[in-house]
């Protein structure tokens, strides 16, 4: 896009990217309209509260460190990080939204893919929590 062969249409955030600060965000014409990649850390349920928080605080104090964050923004990542009870909150909605979507435009799974993908990655057996972690 930068060499020009290519016309940002706008972005699918509900703010101006980062990376293309010039780019319309389309949610401006089209009120709510948000379609954006996002990655997130889970554990096992039952995973002790003081571990999770270790984690959180661990890869917030990653995604602080400058050549992280410059890398990140480099290809479009907008490093940030939400407490467990809001992140929840933001997959439920996600989860919530695109199973709107798939209802409204009639998707239908292909079952040959579901069958697929479950024989070659079945669930795994529920794990009993962590007792102990080193410090």
């Amino acid at each position: 896009m930068r060499a020009g062969r290519a016309k940002i249409i706008g972005v699918c955030s509900l703010t101006p990217s980062s990376l293309f600060p010039d780019a319309p965000v389309i949610a401006k014409n089209v009120p709510g309209f948000e379609a954006v990649a996002w990655f997130g850390m889970f554990a096992p349920r039952g995973t002790p509260p003081a571990l999770v928080k270790r984690i959180r605080d661990d890869i917030t104090a990653v995604l602080a460190i400058p050549g992280v964050r410059k890398q990140l923004l480099e290809i479009g990542g907008e490093p940030s990080g939400m407490p467990p009870d809001e992140f929840a909150r933001m997959v439920r909605n996600e989860i919530d939204k695109w199973n709107k979507v798939a209802k409204a435009i009639g998707f239908k799974p292909n079952q040959a893919l579901v069958r697929f993908i479950s024989a070659r990655y079945p669930r795994p057996s529920p794990q009993p929590p962590i007792s102990r972690f080193p410090p």
